[in-house]
């Protein structure tokens, strides 16, 4: 390749959040391919990777026109892309529909909003567009984007090789352990899945159910405990917060079911995470989660949460049932897995800079 200069740019990047760990790998098959390349972000939070720089850092190149942008909300980088004449190679991550915002948090229904939008005018920019999920391509095809491949999220099992924290292996909750991994957000549909704890209290009456993530929307979040009270769930319900690697890692281990309500996943990455940890998956079959399942994990289409609490009960102890889930899962991690997503990101960029 002649084209050795090709940074990354993003809205934003956190720890622990999917698109900034798919930026830094990113960045290392970047990197040991022989190109110069940066993450710059426009809001960097605390306790991300200490080698990615301000998006104000970034100097713009002509003579170095490809650049990697992932879309994932409305953004002003958008528009220096279109002042500068990139050529933009854009990952999309997909953008939360703001119809799940309603009239909750006005800034973040503008951009959402906006990445919509946004698409639109992407479309004309881009050299070519990986999507990371089947889910996001058919989205991309359907605007008209021409050039477009799917490119899996790439897991890398190294980031779950760490010791587990032993505080958490010890407090497993006496009875079946229910999880759910994601920001405490509308379209997540945490509420859903404290409905479901309290019909499943009635089969198992020491049920626990955590809802590992950071609040996103202060006044869904005081909703989300206040239903606890409600449902009278105190004591069974856990909000940890947004957790270091070691407690995820611990709470995967210590679950039983790894249960899913959300209504809008551009592709699911704590799914990917259950089937790594052997936790078989029960799931809401919206959006991209059947394409990141396949034919792993147990999807449903109707939230008749009586029913699936029976359905819960078996899946979790029905051995048999396990076993075959997991062997399903363990198959479809394979096409995610970083080793397998890297060859096929290295070929298609070489085209792309070389056509």
């Amino acid at each position: 390749m002649s084209q050795k200069v090709l940074h990354q740019l993003l809205p934003g990047v956190g720890p622990f959040d999917a698109v900034t760990d798919h930026a830094i790998l990113l960045r290392s098959w970047l990197q040991e391919i022989g190109f110069q390349s940066v993450i710059y972000a426009g809001r960097i939070e605390e306790g991300t990777d200490e080698f990615i720089r301000p998006l104000a850092d970034f100097q713009w190149q002509p003579e170095n026109p490809f650049v990697i942008y992932h879309h994932s909300i409305g953004t002003p980088i958008v528009d220096r892309l279109k002042e500068w004449q990139a050529r933009v190679i854009m990952i999309y991550h997909n953008v939360t529909p703001p119809e799940f915002l309603g009239n909750v948090h006005q800034i973040l229904s503008h951009t959402t909003h906006l990445g919509k939008s946004q698409l639109n005018d992407l479309k004309f920019m881009t050299a070519h567009t990986f999507a990371d999920s089947l889910f996001n391509q058919k989205e991309l095809l359907q605007l008209g984007y021409q050039n477009t491949s799917l490119l899996n999220l790439p897991f890398n099992p190294a980031n779950y090789q760490l010791p587990p924290n032993p505080q958490i292996l010890s407090s497993k909750p006496p009875g079946p352990h229910l999880l759910f991994v994601g920001r405490i957000f509308p379209n997540k549909k945490q509420g859903d899945l404290i409905k479901l704890l309290a019909c499943y209290q009635k089969i198992n009456p020491q049920a626990h159910l955590t809802l590992v993530g950071r609040p996103a929307l202060d006044s869904y979040f005081e909703w989300l405990k206040q239903l606890v009270i409600y449902l009278d769930l105190e004591g069974f319900v856990s909000f940890p917060g947004l957790v270091e690697q070691a407690d995820l890692i611990a709470y995967y281990q210590t679950a039983d079911l790894y249960v899913s309500m959300s209504e809008h996943e551009g592709l699911g990455k704590p799914l990917l995470e259950s089937m790594y940890f052997n936790l078989p998956i029960l799931a809401y079959g919206s959006t991209a989660v059947p394409d990141t399942l396949g034919n792993a994990g147990a999807l449903f289409y109707e939230k008749r949460f009586t029913q699936l609490a029976e359905l819960v009960d078996r899946m979790i102890n029905d051995q048999s049932l396990r076993q075959r889930q997991q062997e399903r899962q363990k198959i479809r991690l394979n096409d995610f897995l970083d080793v397998n997503v890297r060859s096929k990101f290295i070929e298609t960029l070489k085209h792309i800079i070389e056509k």
